[in-house]
């Protein structure tokens, strides 16, 4: 799931998966609209939801992950 998630995160920021690192903020390299079509894409392809009010807590790719992660228990 973890290598699933870096090909979406890769293909909605422009960086390779290998230049992908969990302390990446997705501010840096995503709008707003493009963040939320990315977690579309997320929740999509994962087969999860993420909660509205997470995603203001989301800023990182570690975040996510742990999100994620958190929401798979």
């Amino acid at each position: 799931m973890f290598y699933k998630l870096l090909d979406i995160i890769s293909s909605h920021t422009g960086k390779s998966v290998e230049d992908i690192t969990p302390d990446l903020r997705f501010s840096r390299y995503l709008s707003d609209v493009d963040f939320a079509e990315m977690v579309i894409d997320i929740e999509s392809e994962l087969g999860i939801e993420i909660a509205e009010d997470a995603l203001m807590q989301i800023q990182t790719v570690s975040d996510l992950w742990a999100y994620i992660k958190q929401a798979e228990q």
